[in-house]
């Protein structure tokens, strides 16, 4: 997980701020605090999904010793994609996390054919993301 996650670093450090990562595995928030991040906070729990630990990284300073190779693409190598699913799918089942299909939405508000607001979300597992914007926050 370090190589893979020093290669991210070095790979977006002039395209991102940070790094984000959340998780519902108690086990997963020490693997990423033991590599420099930092828990920013926990969502309890609600009634379909556990506890979420919300952890992040700032320095993009992450540096692994290990000589695997990592590849870094754009599109999605079917083989390589099926198997990380698989895996991930094994990982939840293994702790009953259920998953759901994330679903993306928009909502526009228009006074005359002008925009005044909007949210952008998605729903994924039993919760609600969402981004919005209005002339009167702007």
């Amino acid at each position: 997980m370090r190589k893979l996650i020093s290669e991210i670093s070095l790979n977006y450090s002039n395209k991102a701020v940070g790094i984000k990562f959340y998780t519902e595995i108690d086990s997963r928030v020490e693997d990423f605090t033991s590599i420099g991040f930092v828990l920013g906070g926990i969502t309890e729990k609600i009634p379909r999904t556990n506890s979420y630990f919300y952890l992040k990284n700032t320095d993009f300073n992450i540096t692994s010793n290990i000589q695997n190779k990592v590849i870094t693409v754009t599109e999605k190598i079917d083989k390589f994609h099926s198997i990380i699913l698989n895996k991930i799918d094994k990982i939840n089942k293994a702790r009953n996390i259920q998953t759901f299909e994330e679903k993306n939405f928009i909502f526009v508000a228009l006074d005359s054919n002008n925009f005044v607001g909007g949210v952008h979300g998605c729903v994924s597992e039993d919760s609600m993301y969402i981004n919005c914007t209005t002339n009167l926050l702007d």
